[in-house]
């Protein structure tokens, strides 16, 4: 191999780690909310938002504009509420979690159902429909939040637990790189001094000769 080329290789594998961190990893995404009958695309954004913002505890939840973006040209995706098209929306996303909702309008009457699906299009949960009678289109969107918050237990099924911090390694006698310390030397004291002993007794004189 040419050394040009293997300067080549090399900087590819630098560069590879590098451009995977600088793309964000979503693993939520919400479709673009259907609205019944069919509204402005404004009011159709407001909507999407307010239900991004309600899923928002799932974590890692793609923005909209992404979501846009990466179904650009593809209306069935973007606008898909159930079917075969939740899957194939889940591929081109990247994403393990789809919510795909509809919100029905009737003057100032709104119903909003939110369905959460796993990426083979499998529906999680049947929530019940949020509605708003009689409501501004603040209040209505506020509604939208609430729907779609009520979607993150089921989102989070499956989902795998923390790790759990590892115990503490007990002090071993067989690894001596974790036997406690010994405990310090005691203190040697000197010898107690001897008891003086007695002075012998004086020798008794002798007898005298007879």
């Amino acid at each position: 191999m040419r050394p040009s080329r293997l300067v080549f290789f090399a900087l590819s594998l630098l560069a590879g780690p590098a451009a995977a961190q600088g793309t964000p990893a979503y693993r939520v995404a919400v479709l673009l909310p259907q609205l019944r009958p069919t509204g402005a695309a404004e009011l159709q954004a407001k909507f999407h938002e307010a239900l991004i913002k309600g899923v928002a505890r799932a974590g890692e939840v793609m923005p909209a504009a992404d979501v846009r973006a990466r179904l650009e040209g593809a209306p069935e995706l973007l606008g898909c509420t159930g079917g075969p098209c939740i899957a194939a929306a889940a591929r081109r996303l990247g994403v393990e979690r789809l919510v795909a909702a509809e919100v029905e309008i009737m003057g100032k009457d709104y119903s909003i159902r939110v369905r959460p699906f796993d990426a083979a299009g499998v529906e999680l949960a049947e929530l019940p429909e949020e509605k708003c009678d009689i409501c501004t289109l603040r209040e209505a969107t506020r509604a939208g939040e609430r729907a779609a918050d009520r979607a993150v237990a089921a989102l989070d099924k499956g989902r795998a637990p923390a790790a759990a911090a590892a115990p503490a390694i007990a002090a071993s006698d067989d690894d001596p790189g974790l036997r406690p310390p010994p405990p310090p030397p005691a203190k040697a004291h000197p010898p107690a001094a001897a008891a003086p002993h007695a002075a012998p007794a004086a020798a008794a004189p002798a007898a005298a000769a007879p």
